[in-house]
């Protein structure tokens, strides 16, 4: 049976063709994973620009934080506060809304009679399942734990833990964005001597 790629050999095409195509399956290629298998092979791969467009942006707001007042930072520390106990009791709410309908499902598969013995597998396995999920999805215990710890930091301990937090994402970022410059380099040299081994074996 003729694959995707071995479709193209019905249709006449040469080994160079058959080669670049069969090219597509491999690490090199991956991002022209979701594009069609007639598109060519680029000759170069360009780099993903999200994270040199992230590092810009985080820059903007790390220097940012060098010229705010004392009473913008104190309101960055209160609206911080109060954004961190608004999501910490939304998150506890969604996890009970969760819970109770794992419950109610509980409920409705422990009243249910097999049809026959042969299903009783099948609603063990049910019954299994909701109860490994109230388990690990239901557990408020980590949003509760930052309600009770959650202090209003000063102006001041808030600006410094932002800029700490920002100089640690603009580190993380610069790592990023030069590993996937390496990386596409590597890609980009793999295809080039593919290229070329196929230009030296035509001739």
């Amino acid at each position: 049976m003729a694959t995707g790629y071995t479709s193209y050999i019905k249709k006449g095409v040469s080994f160079r063709e058959f080669v670049l195509k069969c090219a597509r399956a491999m690490g090199a290629c991956v991002t022209m994973r979701d594009d069609p298998l007639d598109e060519e092979i680029p000759d170069k791969f360009k780099p993903s620009d999200y994270y040199s467009k992230k590092l810009i942006e985080v820059r903007r707001r790390r220097k940012r934080l060098d010229t705010i007042s004392s009473a913008e930072a104190t309101k960055g520390a209160k609206k911080q506060f109060n954004d961190n106990k608004k999501y910490a009791l939304k998150r506890i709410d969604e996890i009970r809304e969760l819970e109770t309908k794992y419950k109610s499902m509980l409920k409705q598969v422990e009243m249910w009679t097999p049809p026959t013995i042969d299903h009783q597998d099948l609603k063990d396995f049910m019954v299994s399942q909701i109860k490994d999920s109230i388990q690990f999805d239901c557990n408020v215990s980590y949003y509760k734990q930052d309600l009770d710890k959650a202090t209003l930091l000063s102006g001041e301990e808030w600006l410094e833990r932002e800029k700490s937090s920002l100089d640690s994402e603009i580190e993380s970022l610069k790592k990023h964005d030069a590993e996937e410059k390496y990386r596409t380099e590597e890609r980009n040299q793999w295809i080039r001597e593919l290229r070329e081994s196929l230009e030296e074996y035509e001739n």
